[in-house]
């Protein structure tokens, strides 16, 4: 099937119809859910969840409605913050999802790691992409948040920040058993260098 427009190339900036952000899914099959913590109606727990008017509450939770290899998209929305604050306090366990973040800069979703230097986020299941994602750090000396135990994990876009007095140890580390990793534009950014590392 062929699709014509008078916009072959996107809108750079995004698009809404009724105020509702339009994305791309037209190559996907599979599911859409919405996260968004700053949403009033956000919830983990009530039946009929996941749409952009009646969002999930965690990324975590919305991994847990996925189908594997189904081509499921999960919309993080701009303001979206999760926090990790333990070993495998995220699980990316379900092969063949995508998780996009909507929003730039410090409005992006964010995924940030405190409380314990070994707080992170296990990548466990084969091709799972994450685009556009913002990672901080909240604890000085983490070893280890993105942990990739599988193949063909990509981030297109992210970004790692550490803080005042925090410098991580390293913000990614990989299994013998992540092969085919990849990182496309994936940006570091440094602190006040005034951590232990």
């Amino acid at each position: 099937m062929s699709i014509s427009a008078n916009y072959p190339n996107g809108f750079a900036k995004g698009h809404t119809s009724f105020e509702i952000p339009l994305i791309d899914v037209m190559n996907s099959d599979g599911n859409v859910f919405w996260v968004d913590s700053t949403n009033g109606l956000a919830s983990d727990s009530a039946a009929g969840r996941g749409t952009f008017n009646l969002p999930f509450a965690t990324i975590d939770y919305a991994i847990g409605r996925c189908t594997a290899n189904n081509g499921d998209i999960i919309i993080v929305a701009a303001g979206h913050t999760e926090t990790v604050i333990a070993a495998a306090g995220l699980a990316l366990d379900v092969a063949g999802i995508t998780i996009r973040f909507m929003g730039e800069g410090a409005n992006r979703g964010t995924i940030t790691f405190t409380t314990a230097v070994t707080a992170d986020m296990n990548v466990d299941a084969a091709n799972v992409t994450m685009i556009n994602p913002r990672f901080t750090a909240g604890i000085d000396a983490l070893t280890a948040p993105i942990d990739v135990n599988a193949a063909n994990f990509k981030i297109i876009g992210g970004t790692w920040e550490d803080g005042t007095s925090i410098d991580t140890t390293d913000c990614l580390v990989a299994a013998a058993t992540a092969t085919g990793l990849e990182l496309h534009g994936f940006e570091y950014i440094a602190g006040d260098e005034g951590g232990t590392q």
